[in-house]
């Protein structure tokens, strides 16, 4: 789980999200069976996951949470953009896109690169089959408490290359 603030607020001085939001949150979802950290800062959190993504090792995490768009998608972008699939929590449905956006800016200009949404699809079936759709309407309380910030869950190991190898019939 990555913090909002710098360092993690550095227990109030930099920012009481994590004390007063975050901590109630990560133990109601403790209490429903979800294995979570408490908030870590991102920026250490990321570098962590990127020197492991670029050695080809096992993540230490399944899922990485971000607090807001820019913060979990900026460092897999420049690590990953075209094996990336970013994830709204939060939501009555499973919301996948791909990390470049929904390409407005080139709808009906038949450019576009399907692959990506294949992995994106591929994403939301495994999401919907698995014990992460009980995370999915867990999430919602932790939306909540987290004052529906956008929450992205970036996946390296689970929604990265290991997608790419999938058979194709779901």
């Amino acid at each position: 789980m990555c913090s909002l603030n710098p360092h993690a607020g550095e227990n109030g001085i930099l920012g009481r999200e994590e004390i007063e939001e975050f901590h109630p949150a990560i133990e109601v979802l403790r209490a429903k069976g979800i294995d979570i950290t408490n908030p870590k800062p991102a920026d250490t959190l990321f570098a962590k996951a990127a020197k492991h993504y670029l050695q080809n090792e096992k993540q230490p995490y399944d899922v990485y949470c971000a607090c807001y768009h820019d913060q979990g998608l900026i460092p897999v972008k420049v690590l990953a953009m075209d094996k990336t699939v970013n994830m709204t929590a939060g939501l009555s449905i499973i919301r996948t896109s791909p990390a470049h956006g929904t390409a407005y800016d080139i709808a009906g200009q038949n450019i576009a690169d399907e692959s990506k949404d294949d992995l994106c699809n591929r994403t939301g079936y495994l999401i919907s089959a698995s014990s992460l759709s009980k995370i999915l309407n867990i999430t919602s309380l932790f939306v909540t408490y987290l004052f529906c910030l956008s929450i992205f869950f970036i996946c390296f190991r689970v929604f990265t290359a290991d997608f790419l190898s999938l058979n194709s019939e779901y």
